[in-house]
């Protein structure tokens, strides 16, 4: 019938909302239903793109193997004819060589954002991955340029008027910030805290105001914390 070109695109809205809330194992089944659709319609960068998200989702489960092989064949087809599909999915899989120790995260990561920048990149989608530049410079404890690289993802994502986007950067920010200025990480888990309630993101909702809760807890203020 004339609408079932759109079952992909609708599978793939139902498999964000899911990731967005949590839901991991609904956000996985969702896009496999996406990528068979655009398979059987042909779509292969369609049904690439679909695969990439699965395999941010498994990397998110802390599934990273399966989470590898997802992203390394999308990219197999997203590389030769690069477009914004191509910078999430070497986002995605720079995050994944970060979160395991491999050299190759700092040159996947560098490839994504100057793809991003070559492509024009709405800022939205850039402040994701300065973002998540900066958590890598964090965890190389090069502590002062993660923190400039919070501070322009943050921008990019008042920019955007992206609440969710805004959240996560402002979590990741007071995180950062937690080991040497507490006072400052609360105030950034806070803020983060309105913006993911607002995007209803439960998950990092739930980070932040950890996050706020450890930072009150640093400066000794049981009473605030006990109210989060």
């Amino acid at each position: 019938s004339s609408d079932r070109p759109d079952a992909g695109a609708l599978w793939e809205k139902a498999a964000n909302a899911a990731h967005r809330h949590g839901d991991h194992a609904a956000a996985i089944q969702h896009a496999g239903h996406a990528r068979d659709h655009y398979l059987d319609h042909g779509q292969t960068r369609a049904a690439a793109r679909t695969q990439a998200f699965a395999g941010r989702t498994l990397r998110d489960q802390g599934r990273h193997a399966e989470a590898r092989e997802h992203l390394k064949a999308a990219l197999n087809v997203l590389q030769p004819e690069a477009d914004m599909d191509t910078v999430r999915a070497l986002f995605n899989l720079a995050g994944l060589e970060a979160y395991s120790g491999s050299p190759d995260a700092d040159r996947l990561l560098t490839e994504a954002l100057v793809l991003a920048q070559a492509l024009d990149a709405e800022a939205g989608l850039l402040a994701e991955l300065f973002s998540g530049r900066g958590l890598f410079l964090q965890r190389a404890n090069r502590h002062a340029e993660g923190m400039a690289y919070f501070a322009q993802a943050a921008q990019f994502a008042e920019q955007a008027g992206d609440t969710l986007r805004l959240g996560t950067v402002l979590a990741n920010q007071s995180d950062a910030l937690a080991p040497t200025e507490p006072a400052a990480a609360a105030e950034a888990a806070r803020t983060a805290a309105g913006h993911l309630r607002q995007a209803g993101a439960r998950q990092w909702l739930g980070w932040a105001l950890a996050n706020q809760v450890v930072a009150l807890l640093q400066l000794g203020d049981w009473d605030t914390a006990d109210g989060v």
